[in-house]
């Protein structure tokens, strides 16, 4: 078994403050240059990604900088963008935070995300400004239908939200949105709402999924409910998948970066990526964005990397900046008049240089300092937990990582006990093909005739080896005890796989089910 990595997350991370080399912050100007009035024909496009779900400091090692290894389509961007590692939204929801970035004004309580309540954004000022409009919108609906209905890429019609999310959809709407993406000589302006690294996490990173998605339904009913579980090894499973799905988002990323290489546009074009807003894997709390002074530091950091026009050399920024900022920003450097006064500000100027807090923050009562340990002591624990780079992912998350890697055949083993183990569709760890885009990774099921709310000790060993290991759970209002792991995707092999659920206890494996 690989030792765990030894992490160095010092005073500089905590305070969120890590020095880059002096070579990264020369030959880059502050703000971007006087955008006043320019020609048509010399106009930037425009490129906005907003992601979802996504708190900033998961792309992060323990340098305080982007996981080169795991994040490399972010790092590259980050090498020739602005990049604000101490940004924030000021919104907890999707229907707050998109908006917010598309209009650059304060959130309204209960405000939907449609034009009627959004009466003028970003939108408008570009057309005015000549721009063309393409609109990935997805939860909201913000761009008139003047400028955006024939090209837009729509999302399907549906009362709940949850069908947006199923099967590969939102893969396929990303897609179409980026084959639009090709040089024309009237400046464009791209807006992608992109629906990653959003639950379901059921992407692994080579874009293949560890279940099928169509229906909607996980493996245990209630599996993916919102909120934090209060079981911790379950949270801790899901920010597992949660980081998988990561991957598969710098993987989108990548695609979008490499895209705009390929058609010579990646110079002309001010790129922007940025989240609507994090998530909470704390436990305890009826709803994943309920904020709370032991949660905000998981739900307001967001990533946001500003590439201007020309760029060639990245810039750290540690500003309190928000995603907010974007609107103003984009209208300063595209020439286009908002005809409005936005609540954000241009991240380049004085005002965003001058902030000394973050909103949420401020909401819940938490102190600047507070808030920058929380969020390095979140960090240095995710990364103790999972590594970083090449190293520390699948060393185990539950007890006894130490067998993770281990062959069975040379551990201790007991005789089988009255505990029994039920799998979830074990006909698919039958007939492993990954032709088919599905690699049943995350292994499921209920155990039986276990004492009365009991919780075992659990190592799960694919053909022969211990792959994974975990801790029973229940979930709210079902006396079931469950199970539930996620393996790394190579110990499948191709067709049928021998599969073995152990009971560990005193150091001995004890045999609860098999396939």
């Amino acid at each position: 078994m690989r030792p765990r990595p030894r992490l160095a997350v010092g005073v500089a991370l905590a305070l969120g403050c890590v020095l880059v080399p002096a070579a990264a912050l020369i030959a880059q100007p502050s703000a971007p240059p006087n955008p006043a009035k320019p020609r048509p024909d010399l106009r930037p496009h425009v490129v906005i990604v907003v992601l979802d779900e996504l708190p900033g400091d998961n792309l992060l090692g323990p340098d305080g900088r982007i996981d080169t290894v795991r994040y490399p389509s972010f790092a590259r961007l980050a090498r020739r963008a602005h990049w604000f590692p101490n940004a924030s939204t000021w919104s907890t929801s999707t229907k707050g935070g998109v908006p917010a970035i598309l209009d650059g004004r304060q959130p309204r309580r209960g405000a939907p995300a449609t034009r009627r309540a959004h009466p003028v954004s970003l939108y408008d000022a570009m057309a005015r400004a000549g721009y063309r409009i393409v609109d990935g919108e997805e939860t909201s609906t913000l761009c008139p239908r003047r400028l955006c209905a024939r090209s837009a890429i729509p999302s399907p019609p549906c009362g709940n939200l949850g069908c947006r999310f199923r099967g590969p959809g939102r893969v396929a709407r990303f897609n179409r949105w980026l084959a639009t993406i090709r040089p024309t000589r009237r400046p464009t302006f791209w807006v992608k709402h992109l629906l990653f690294p959003h639950r379901p996490w059921i992407y692994l990173p080579s874009g293949r999924r560890i279940q099928d998605s169509r229906s909607g339904h996980s493996p245990i009913e209630g599996l993916n409910r919102l909120g934090g579980p209060p079981d911790e090894f379950l949270r801790l499973h899901h920010l597992q998948r949660h980081l998988l799905q990561l991957r598969f988002t710098d993987r989108l990323i990548g695609r979008l970066l490499d895209r705009l290489a390929r058609r010579g546009m990646f110079d002309r074009t001010m790129l922007v990526v940025t989240s609507d807003h994090g998530y909470s894997f704390t436990g305890g709390l009826r709803e994943h964005r309920r904020l709370r002074p032991v949660n905000v530091h998981q739900i307001a950091p967001i990533p946001l990397l500003v590439k201007l026009p020309n760029q060639r050399v990245g810039q750290r920024h540690d500003t309190y900046a928000a995603n907010a900022d974007v609107t103003p920003t984009v209208a300063a450097v595209a020439g286009a008049r908002l005809g409005y006064v936005p609540d954000a500000a241009p991240l380049f100027g004085e005002a965003v240089r001058a902030r000394q807090s973050v909103a949420l923050a401020d909401r819940v009562g938490v102190s600047l300092f507070d808030y920058q340990q929380q969020r390095a002591a979140w960090r240095e624990r995710r990364l103790r937990l999972f590594g970083y780079g090449r190293h520390g992912f699948w060393d185990g998350i539950g007890p006894n990582p130490e067998l993770v890697g281990r062959r069975v055949a040379g551990l201790p083993r007991r005789a089988a006990g009255p505990l029994q183990a039920e799998f979830v569709s074990p006909e698919r760890l039958h007939s492993v093909r990954r032709a088919s885009g599905l690699v049943p990774a995350q292994v499921t099921g209920h155990l039986r005739h276990g004492p009365h709310r009991g919780h075992h000790d659990l190592a799960l060993a694919l053909n022969g080896r211990i792959a994974a290991v975990g801790r029973s759970f229940y979930l709210p209002g079902d006396p079931t005890e469950h199970f539930a792991m996620t393996v790394p995707p190579h110990t499948l092999r191709e067709g049928v796989n021998r599969v073995r659920l152990y009971d560990v206890r005193g150091r001995k494996l004890r045999l609860a089910g098999a396939i």
